[in-house]
């Protein structure tokens, strides 16, 4: 057993092994080169810079690229044969057409997009978001994944939404559960949670929403109707893309340059008249 890989359990079977590295996305999706990680909160908490500036910063460089060790070998290899390839092609057909788009944020283009195995796709996100997690506890997820051929999943439950990357940041957001305030003179009373999953990478961002009913918040197109094809299913279909930007470590937050630079500004100056008026 190679004395350098990581000893614990894997996140699809259970077993308690030795992990293997699992890109998030696969390699074949832009993502075979090094890159700098940073901490999210280390980038949120400093009032300093803005989100988008690293200059000085502290990170790590993650050599094999974006990814976590989180899979056996063998549901490594068994994900990687049957769902990676797959999703790989279809990241790459949208890296291709979106990379020289200029559309302003939250705005909607279609797509066609040829050749593409839906399930496949969507086996492979609900993978990524398995490891992002590093979660046990989400069997129904982990036996969608596991079992090749099933499209049992349960969207009275879990949504999947799909956004094209529209600004300059890749994050791995856990599971977190999110305010949102209510809408009057009574915001906090009326305050509702939610709670997402968040991945983004280049030039696709996901989010996986649990258990949530409200359709006011808009995290990108709903894609779960990709479970209801066949694992074999080989389709063209017409794809909505809606281009968010995301510019800070923040979780599903989509503001613009100019809007952070708003807030940070604003911020600076509520925190002036409070230390004005100590």
């Amino acid at each position: 057993m190679n004395s350098d890989k990581k000893l614990d359990r894997c996140v699809l079977c259970g077993k308690y092994t030795a992990l293997t590295f699992e890109h998030i996305p696969p390699r074949k999706a832009l993502n075979n080169t090094p890159i700098r990680s940073y901490n999210g909160f280390d980038v949120m908490v400093d009032g300093e810079k803005m989100p988008w500036d690293f200059n000085g910063r502290k990170y790590k460089i993650m050599q094999k690229g974006m990814g976590l060790s989180t899979l056996c070998e063998k549901c490594n290899n068994n994900t990687g044969s049957w769902y990676a390839k797959d999703y790989g092609d279809f990241s790459n057909k949208m890296y291709l057409t979106v990379n020289n788009a200029t559309v302003p944020n939250d705005k909607t283009v279609y797509a066609i997009c040829t050749g593409i195995y839906p399930l496949r796709i969507f086996k492979q996100i609900i993978c990524m978001f398995l490891s992002v997690n590093n979660l046990f506890e989400l069997n129904e997820l982990q036996n969608f994944v596991k079992d090749r051929y099933t499209n049992v999943f349960f969207k009275n439950k879990y949504r999947v939404y799909m956004y094209i990357n529209n600004g300059e940041y890749l994050k791995m957001i856990p599971i977190s559960t999110i305010g949102k305030l209510g809408e009057g003179s009574n915001v906090f009373k009326d305050m509702q949670s939610i709670t997402i999953s968040e991945l983004t990478t280049i030039p696709l961002g996901f989010v996986l929403c649990l258990n949530n009913d409200d359709k006011s918040m808009c995290f990108g197109v709903d894609i779960t109707g990709f479970c209801d094809y066949s694992y074999d299913d080989k389709v063209d279909l017409e794809i909505p893309l809606l281009f968010k930007e995301v510019n800070t470590s923040i979780p599903i937050d989509f503001r613009t340059k100019e809007e952070v630079e708003e807030t940070v500004l604003n911020n600076k100056n509520i925190s002036e008249v409070i230390n004005n008026e100590q």
